[in-house]
């Protein structure tokens, strides 16, 4: 009897230390659960975020501009200034490697032999002088506003001017001289009057944009108009010519749309 009461007691002290044991196991077990959970929650947070932004690309140099858009060294700089009527006013012209570069009092214009499109030595339309024409594919900048093609007058009285360009003298009128330096450097030919000529000498046509006169110019596949300091080139084959009775009242656009000035009453 005092030997079953004793093994009762031993069983029961047992099995009080394993409720005490798994007692301690859930709580354990609790605790890791928490944790389970907050671990979840905030992965669930980061995916949901956006993800953060790209770091930026590190911006271009100055540098970047096509190496034919920089002047380049320097091969000649003509000694007097120039008086342009396209961009108007007196510039230094300094020829570079990859670009022409006028020097004016308030800005410099650079003007990339890639851009050049033709380049054209012109009588003057009053026969005194010549006219240096060097048309742009695209503008370029001169401060704020944009050059589209260079213009450069020459009268007989003007002081000659020389340089030498690659090894070549150069010496004549300033549109002479600025002319053969473009077509040699932009790898152009000079262009000139075609074999369409006016009658009684002239080297151009007077006729008029809008209220403007304007000095216009045959060349050999294309119309120059000559409007103060601009000009406006159009190919023949985009032209379409009609000739009307001298009491018309009617005038044509560049684009050959026939505009009747006169009213008719209803």
């Amino acid at each position: 009897s005092m030997a079953t009461c004793g093994s009762q007691s031993g069983l029961e002290a047992e099995l009080l230390s394993t409720k005490a044991r798994l007692a301690a196991v859930e709580a354990e077990l609790a605790d890791t659960k928490q944790q389970l959970a907050v671990a979840l929650a905030s992965s669930s947070a980061a995916a949901a975020a956006p993800p953060p932004p790209a770091a930026a690309a590190p911006a271009a140099p100055a540098e970047s501009a096509a190496p034919l858009d920089r002047p380049g060294a320097l091969l000649v700089e003509l000694a007097s200034d120039l008086s342009f009527l396209s961009p108007r006013g007196k510039f230094r012209l300094s020829l570079n490697e990859g670009a022409a570069v006028l020097h004016g009092k308030s800005a410099e214009i650079a003007v990339p032999y890639r851009l050049v499109s033709r380049v054209l030595v012109l009588p003057e339309a009053s026969g005194q002088g010549s006219l240096c024409v060097v048309t742009l594919a695209a503008p370029v900048a001169n401060g704020k506003s944009q050059v589209g093609h260079l213009l450069l007058p020459s009268k007989p009285a003007e002081p000659k001017v020389e340089c030498s360009l690659s090894g070549k003298p150069l010496c004549g009128q300033p549109a002479s001289v600025v002319s053969q330096a473009f077509a040699s450097l932009a790898a152009v030919e000079v262009g000139g009057i075609g074999s369409f000529k006016p009658f009684g000498g002239r080297a151009a046509l007077q006729c008029y944009v809008k209220a403007t006169e304007a000095a216009l110019y045959l060349l050999e596949k294309e119309l120059l108009v000559k409007e103060a300091s601009k000009v406006h080139v159009m190919p023949y084959s985009r032209l379409r010519v009609e000739v009307l009775p001298p009491d018309s009242r009617r005038t044509r656009s560049h684009r050959g749309t026939p505009q009747d000035s006169t009213r008719r009453p209803a």
